[in-house]
């Protein structure tokens, strides 16, 4: 996502949804026969649609991993007061490194998921990244050689931002053309996209489908960044096993989402604001969804920490859980540099202890 963009925002009356089509309809928008047909053609459609995988129809080739030139992974000092764990909120601070490589695909992550135990990273130029297990359990040397894939859609390289663990596979999503693919990093990346509802490839180009993540029960759970309903308030849905199912995700202080990851019933969001005086602004905030929520449902997300100073400021929008020793979630944020030497590539490591009651899961 590029931070010259701008949020673009398309205010919605009262409406009633389908959970087959998804679609937010008005109640006084006309009927006639021909939109009556071209309406129960969706329906079957988008019913048909919610019990198909997430794969295209293409024939998946086998991913062509290859070694990078080594990365850079050096830690960046910054201990708390006295020595002290440094803390945002419920969050205490683990480590943070900052990444370097002369690999010319290198930059630009955009979402991060963990799968089969590996954390993978993913470029805006569409390029799948497997990270040294070291790099995750805080035991990186100095430099070392990332595996990576390059993507392909059939249409060219897709403009990923968001990035998901499903049943043993990835699910990407992209912007431009606003769609979803299922990726084996084993068996291929090669897939046509899963279409969407109309209403969420309604999302301007560059501010679509930033955050993704599969629930503990299976659900889908989508976010946009620019597609705004009503001020304040972006289109969210839930992919069931039912179809597509509109909701709406309130925003506050100018942050959008741009990265989700589930852990149980708890889903984090990474949040960022951004202006041409106040530079980038970061925050997490946590939601559990209903378990049988209806079309329009407005989402109830609360604020966990905002990540401020002594943390570098800068584009994070990839971000992944993980279960630690003793209870604890490992949190993993790494920042888009947009291949500028302007900005840089940071991997933050934070740890989340739950309290035993409360929303923060």
């Amino acid at each position: 996502m590029s931070t010259s963009s701008t949020c673009s925002s398309c205010c919605c009356s009262s409406s009633v949804s389908s959970a087959t089509d998804g679609a937010p309809r008005t109640l006084s928008e006309p009927r006639e026969p021909a939109r009556l047909l071209r309406e129960a053609g969706r329906r079957v459609w988008w019913t048909l649609l919610a019990f198909l995988p997430l794969t295209g129809t293409g024939e998946a080739r086998a991913c062509p991993w290859e070694a990078s030139r080594s990365v850079e992974a050096t830690p960046l000092p910054v201990p708390g007061e006295g020595g002290t764990v440094l803390r945002f909120g419920d969050l205490e601070l683990v480590e943070v490194r900052r990444l370097r490589s002369r690999d010319p695909a290198f930059g630009g992550f955009s979402a991060l998921a963990f799968l089969g135990g590996r954390l993978f990273a993913l470029s805006d130029r569409g390029t799948l990244w497997r990270l040294p297990g070291a790099l995750e359990d805080g035991r990186a040397p100095a430099s070392a050689r990332w595996d990576r894939c390059p993507l392909s859609t059939g249409a060219g390289v897709p403009d990923a931002e968001s990035l998901a663990a499903s049943d043993g596979a990835l699910i990407l999503a992209a912007e431009g053309n606003h769609a979803l693919y299922r990726l084996d990093p084993d068996g291929g990346p090669d897939l046509d996209p899963l279409p969407l509802p109309h209403w969420l490839r309604a999302a301007p180009v560059n501010a679509g489908l930033e955050a993704v993540t599969q629930l503990s029960d299976g659900r889908l759970l989508l976010l946009t960044e620019g597609l705004f309903v009503a001020p304040g308030i972006l289109r969210a849905a839930l992919r069931t096993d039912r179809g597509f199912l509109p909701l709406r995700y309130p925003t506050t202080d100018g942050f959008v989402p741009v990265g989700a990851d589930a852990l149980d019933s708890t889903v984090y969001v990474l949040e960022r604001r951004f202006s041409l005086f106040g530079g980038f602004a970061s925050r997490l905030r946590t939601l559990v969804l209903p378990t049988r929520p209806r079309a329009e449902t407005l989402l109830a997300p609360r604020e966990l920490a905002r990540l401020e100073a002594p943390l570098p400021s800068d584009n994070f929008e990839g971000i992944a859980v993980r279960r630690g020793a003793g209870g604890v979630r490992d949190i993993y944020l790494v920042s888009d540099d947009n291949f500028s030497p302007l900005q840089a590539t940071y991997l933050v490591r934070l740890r989340h202890r739950p309290r035993t009651s409360g929303h923060s899961g």
